[in-house]
């Protein structure tokens, strides 16, 4: 697999992380309206409520490898991820749509 995997394959578009999808939830744009943050309410703005259900992180082969080893601890992996690219090679993300009860149910 190629480096930057992401940015070398022209048909992804946009890059997603797992605080992407926390702009989707209305608890959180609702909290973050109140505190006076800017960012966006991206699931006011679009009748949407979705909450990260589940994450898993799928490392890069020679990060897995510290990691694996004991050469480096999750906290200096993650710390590494928010440093560097090609730490993490990809997020699985599942999300859970929030919908109000129907009336009458």
């Amino acid at each position: 697999m190629p480096q930057n995997e992401f940015l070398s394959d022209p048909t992804h578009v946009r890059a997603f992380t797992p605080e992407s999808f926390a702009l989707y939830s209305k608890d959180l744009n609702l909290l973050w309206q109140q505190k006076g943050c800017a960012n966006s309410p991206l699931g006011l703005y679009l009748d949407v409520d979705f909450v990260v259900a589940s994450l898993q992180l799928d490392l890069d082969p020679p990060w897995l490898a510290r990691l694996r080893s004991g050469k480096m601890t999750e906290q200096q992996i993650s710390q590494a991820a928010a440093q560097y690219n090609n730490v993490i090679r990809q997020f699985r993300i599942r999300l859970v749509a929030r919908k109000p009860s129907a009336p009458g149910r």
